[in-house]
């Protein structure tokens, strides 16, 4: 009887807009359904056994439970629980993405760094931009125009010389020197120089090709005075004009 009042009184709540979805967790094949809680403007949050998990203290709290992180709001400035809903991380930070692999980036201020679980500095905030590429764990860094790239271990492995770098696929990326495009590989070796309008990943692989992208001539012109081409690093580079 006291499970189903409980049910109830979620059902209620759901129904008076005092009760929103966040996110669901399964244990040992039981699902647990979690949602925010507001009572007198601040937010907690309640699991759907009727237990409140944190108490109504909050600004506000992100949806979904990512990386084991869950992110919660104070007084403008965000931080982290973890998944016994300890506040782990103090709200500090004024923005926050959310958690892979141990690592986070935030901002503080108008600059970005990455932190980890436990709110350890990975790369302080000293960033215009960071772009994680959450399948290697290197992370692309900008400052002042200029674009690095570090490692799962935070360890710079290329020099700030390149205008912009974007990750591919498989360990490449594309990188852009004096408004043209080449694609070096994530130890900084140079695989393709720069001497393409753009370069970008196929969404369909041919089979047998790991790598396959195509590289664009003469953005600038029309679409049908440009050349597109596509390429295919397997055995050495080997540039392969598209068929239409």
């Amino acid at each position: 009887m006291k499970k189903i009042a409980l049910k109830i009184m979620i059902i209620m709540f759901i129904l008076s807009n005092s009760l929103f979805p966040v996110f669901a967790t399964t244990t040992n094949s039981i699902t647990y359904n979690y949602f925010k809680l507001i009572q007198k403007d601040k937010i907690g949050l309640l699991n759907s056994e009727g237990e409140i998990v944190i108490q109504p203290k909050y600004q506000d709290i992100s949806y979904g439970q990512i990386g084991g992180m869950l992110g919660v709001e104070n007084n403008g400035k965000w931080g982290f629980v973890d998944t016994t809903f300890k506040e782990v991380i103090k709200p500090t930070f004024d923005e926050v993405f959310s958690f892979y692999y141990g690592w986070c980036p935030v901002r503080i201020g108008k600059t970005w760094g990455i932190i980890d679980t436990k709110g350890a500095w990975i790369v302080k905030p000293a960033y215009a931009s960071i772009d994680i590429d959450y399948d290697s764990k290197y992370a692309i860094l900008k400052q002042n125009g200029k674009s690095t790239l570090i490692d799962g271990t935070g360890r710079f492995v290329i020099s700030k010389k390149y205008d912009s770098l974007r990750f591919l696929a498989n360990g490449l990326l594309s990188f852009v020197l004096n408004k043209k495009t080449g694609i070096i590989d994530n130890t900084g070796k140079l695989v393709l120089s720069a001497q393409y309008d753009d370069i970008w990943n196929l969404n369909d692989t041919p089979k047998g090709s790991e790598n396959f992208f195509t590289v664009e001539y003469n953005k600038k012109t029309s679409v049908k005075q440009g050349v597109t081409m596509i390429g295919d690093i397997k055995k050495g580079l080997q540039i392969i004009p598209e068929r239409l």
